[in-house]
């Protein structure tokens, strides 16, 4: 990420956009840390009170911490204080008598962590002791050297301190100073939980508190970013033995001294956790294996510490703002198994989006290129059109601006990786966008599907809508769709417990990267990336296709005797997918110049026209002639698969079983004893109209020679062609 984080550092100096100063060492507490105590010293450094603290005071909290050395002013309590099996930690009389019965274990003797936590209060002594600012903190620091001079004693007047409060009630829960104590509950399978206590140093009372804005700055100012190479220069320099170091070049330019220390880290969200910024050569604590390829952090690149420094408070500027303007969680397209209910769950990955010459605009940038969880119908027009129109005035403002993409991948616990960086134009972009949108909608037919009322995410309601049109897809649904293999024709009926059956089964698929390379025209890249797109699209969203599709040809006679129809066991969600899909399919085909004008008049597409129309003749048949018995497939849609693989083969097998009903629709009749709105009478004029419309493109098709296989492409106008409504009735 070096080359990324510098490029955006740049833009943000060249603006003069103010960055929040950080540091590797300070960080707020893990969000593992359960239960806080605030252990506040008196100036004599024995405790003078225990206090729990609230949630909404923790975000005010910060500690120094270095590796796996014991934290300041904040220190983590690893181990139980005493040997107390089966006592209950809360329990107040419980816990008192254990305090003075049960043995101490012995990390009470131990001087860790507070010998390194010591050790980190004696280097900010040295550089906060003559700052008038600072009187607060210099004062918990020596209070804390005293209290921790006998870790057993420190240990035993906060035990006691709180027994002291908890028995007259001022502390609210036993829980904080039981886990203290005795430790966590032991789990069903009898092993003992992890310990998630932290105790918060701090003045007295009447002193104030050292976690302010302020004086976090202070240190974070002062203190260095390597403790131990703090330790090893000042011990060169008492033996008389220093010497300044020399100055070396750094791989960004410019003269100092280079970085000798594992790189700043950034809390990346969605990636849940602190990542390095040059990761591949990380030596942290959760990538030990870097170590084999003698490459590790500093050495892999030279940069000096200040560049680190800014490139690290440059990304954790950009990632702490609203998610949706810089930074959006996308689709990967990868699973992983889910802890907690043993299920895939999808992994994603970083976005990030910025114009160089305006990294703040009034619009949610990078939702235009991912959904987020909440999506209606017309948030993709509604995110589109103002992003468009902010990007339109930063290239009005900055002809040349380019926008700044670049895609973060998690690979392992203490790795992250660019898997994707381009900086295209503005103008490009927005080219880019039309385009996106104009496939999407305007290279498919006339298609129509009945959504059922639904609910968004948040539980609000979605009104049912009669006759929905394909829905423009961001970027990372396409994404989502092409990672799921629909099965059972996409259908999802009740099962004998009355549970619906999961229509489809999470797959490996493409990422956004190839989705952005189709969508931005990236040369060399994005033709390879079309046809996998729509290879994966026939393989995996054909089913649903025609199953929905092929339920909603058959939909009528079974709702009219009071029978369940298959057009039900499709969800909303599963009609929606299948909306998007079809416009996905608009895209792809615009992308390989396969233009909606053209395709409409060629073999393949009408050879899909002719299986629809003879799914509805098959249906208005069974309704007069078999009183509404229909078969689990109508005609078209059973030969919809075969027509993929051979168009003219299914095409020969049609015309064999359609002449009866063909016949049939010729010489019926409507009876004069049939109600008006008898499902016969419907059925008897529906089948004269589609005849009317079936004759003329079977005419055509009889002059045209029909393919005898089909490639990708050929096989999307089919799809469009069986979903598409039916060709306008010919008069002659």
């Amino acid at each position: 990420m070096l080359n990324e984080t510098w490029r955006l550092h740049q833009a943000l100096e060249k603006l003069k956009i103010a960055t929040d100063l950080q540091h590797p060492l300070i960080k707020p507490l893990p969000g593992s840390a359960k239960h806080i105590l605030r252990i506040r010293l008196a100036k004599d450094g024995l405790v003078s009170d225990v206090e729990a603290i609230p949630e909404d005071e923790r975000s005010g909290l910060w500690r120094i911490v270095q590796s796996s050395d014991g934290s300041f002013p904040v220190v983590a309590v690893n181990q139980p204080v005493l040997i107390a099996p089966g006592v209950k930690k809360d329990n107040i009389s419980a816990l008192a008598s254990s305090f003075e019965t049960c043995p101490y274990m012995l990390v009470c003797r131990q001087d860790w962590p507070w010998a390194d936590a010591r050790r980190k209060a004696a280097t900010l002594l040295r550089k906060l002791r003559r700052k008038n600012e600072a009187e607060g903190f210099v004062q918990l620091i020596k209070r804390f050297s005293r209290a921790t001079k006998i870790p057993g004693k420190l240990l035993s007047e906060i035990a006691n301190a709180g027994l002291i409060l908890l028995r007259q009630g001022k502390l609210t829960s036993p829980k904080e100073l039981g886990e203290l104590l005795i430790g966590p509950q032991t789990t069903r399978s009898g092993k003992s939980g992890k310990m998630s206590l932290m105790l918060v140093f701090d003045l007295g009372l009447n002193d104030g508190s050292i976690y302010s804005a302020s004086l976090r700055s202070l240190v974070l100012n002062v203190l260095p970013t390597n403790l131990k190479r703090e330790r090893q220069t000042r011990t060169r320099k008492l033996s008389g033995s220093s010497a300044d170091q020399p100055k070396e070049r750094s791989a960004f330019g410019g003269d100092g001294i280079l970085l000798k220390e594992p790189f700043p880290q950034v809390k990346l969200p969605i990636l849940g956790g602190y990542f390095p910024l040059f990761s591949m050569h990380s030596d942290g604590q959760a990538a030990k294996c870097n170590k084999r390829y003698g490459l590790t952090e500093f050495k892999g690149v030279p940069i000096t510490a200040p560049q680190s420094r800014d490139m690290q408070d440059a990304l954790t500027w950009l990632v702490t703002r609203e998610e949706g303007t810089t930074w959006r969680g996308v689709a990967s397209g990868k699973f992983e198994m889910d802890a907690r209910t043993h299920k895939k769950k999808e992994k994603r990955d970083l976005l990030i989006a910025y114009v160089d010459e305006k990294p703040i605009l009034d619009a949610k940038t990078a939702s235009y290129f991912g959904s987020g969880g909440n999506i209606t119908q017309s948030k993709f027009e509604v995110d589109a059109k103002a992003v468009c129109v902010a990007l339109d005035g930063a290239l009005q403002e900055y002809p040349k601006s380019k926008l700044n993409l670049f895609l973060i991948r998690k690979v392992s616990d203490g790795q992250a990786q660019i898997a994707l960086a381009e900086s295209p134009s503005v103008k490009d972009v927005l080219e880019a966008a039309t385009c996106w949108q104009t496939s999407a909608i305007q290279n498919v037919p006339n298609v129509t599907l009945y959504l059922q009322p639904g609910r968004t995410f948040d539980k609000k309601p979605l009104p049912a809508v009669d006759n929905a049109c394909p829905l423009t897809p961001y970027p990372d649904q396409i994404v989502r769709i092409l990672a799921n293999q629909w099965v059972r024709d996409g259908s999802s009926p009740k099962n004998r417990a009355g549970k619906l059956q999961k229509p489809d089964h999470a797959v490996v698929g493409p990422g956004l990267v190839e989705v952005l390379h189709l969508m931005l025209r990236m040369e060399g890249k994005w033709e390879p990336a079309t046809k996998r797109m729509l290879d994966l699209l026939i393989q995996r969203i054909t089913p649903l296709l025609i199953g929905i599709f092929g339920a909603q040809h058959a939909y009528g006679p079974r709702q009219a005797q009071g029978v369940h129809e298959p057009f039900f066991d499709y969800p909303r969600e599963s009609r929606e997918t299948a909306l998007r899909a079809i416009a996905v399919l608009g895209i792809l085909l615009d992308a390989l110049e396969s233009r909606k004008e053209s395709y409409m008049k060629e073999a393949p597409y009408q050879v899909g026209q002719v299986l629809a129309l003879a799914d509805t003749l098959h249906k208005d048949y069974c309704i007069v002639v078999r009183r509404g018995q229909l078969p689990n497939s109508l005609i078209g849609t059973a030969l919809m698969r075969r027509a993929l693989d051979n168009p003219a083969g299914a095409i020969a097998d049609l015309s064999e079983r359609m002449m009866e009903y063909i016949r049939w629709a010729k010489v019926a009749q409507v009876s004069y004893e049939w109600p008006q709105d008898d499902q016969r009478r419907i059925a008897v004029n529906e089948a004269r109209k589609k005849l009317r419309q079936y004759q003329p493109l079977t005419e055509r098709m009889g002059s045209t020679v029909l393919p005898t296989e089909c490639n990708d492409v050929m096989k999307a106008q089919l799809l469009l062609g069986f979903l598409a409504t039916p060709p306008e009735e010919e008069n002659d």
